[in-house]
């Protein structure tokens, strides 16, 4: 009974949340995808995706425990995952690598429409200063979209000793199907 509770208390928390982010989404184009259970037991773990109207920027708003929050994620075709989260940054000190293949930017004091434009920013200027391009996605592709940001963060993580073991590499063969398209930022 106190597992049901928590979970109840937990969801209202997430709800609450998602109700200040999503009217935005949708104002800036976003389309919903849907709402997925990401992990299981014993830290629950469930997301609503939106996809921009472009294809070019996936929206993961997630409600775990009393947190929560949106991660605006983007592929470019070099491989390179930029991803804005509105949550602060945990460890500041850690830096990026290139082999990293990653731009993150963390932006917990900033409305959903300035997170999206200093994401678009973000995307532009790796764009301009790589010769590179946006990937355009595809609603029934945001699993592998998923899956591969993980893993390039995990990555990072474990090279910052986060982690005990390193987890697999991801595969960009998955996001370079002919089914994506690739778009000038």
């Amino acid at each position: 009974m106190i597992d049901g509770l928590l979970r109840l208390i937990e969801q209202a928390q997430g709800m609450v949340y998602e109700e200040a982010i999503q009217p935005a989404l949708f104002q800036l184009g976003f389309n919903l995808i849907g709402d997925y259970r990401m992990k299981s037991q014993p830290v629950e773990v469930h997301d609503r995706i939106f996809l921009s109207a472009d294809g070019e920027t996936l929206a993961d708003i997630c409600a775990v425990l009393k947190g929560g929050g949106v991660d605006l994620i983007s592929l470019l075709s070099d491989g390179i995952c930029v991803h804005t989260a509105s949550a602060k940054n945990p460890k500041p000190e850690r830096t990026l690598q290139p082999g990293d293949q990653l731009c993150m930017a963390y932006l917990p004091d900033v409305s959903v429409e300035e997170q999206y434009r200093q994401h678009l920013d973000a995307v532009r200027e790796q764009c301009a200063a790589l010769g590179t391009s946006v990937i355009r996605q595809h609603i029934d592709q945001f699993r592998e979209v998923l899956v591969y940001d993980q893993r390039l963060f995990n990555r990072w993580r474990f090279r910052h000793g986060d982690l005990p073991v390193q987890p697999p590499a991801p595969d960009f063969g998955t996001l370079s199907r002919t089914e994506f398209a690739t778009a000038n930022a």
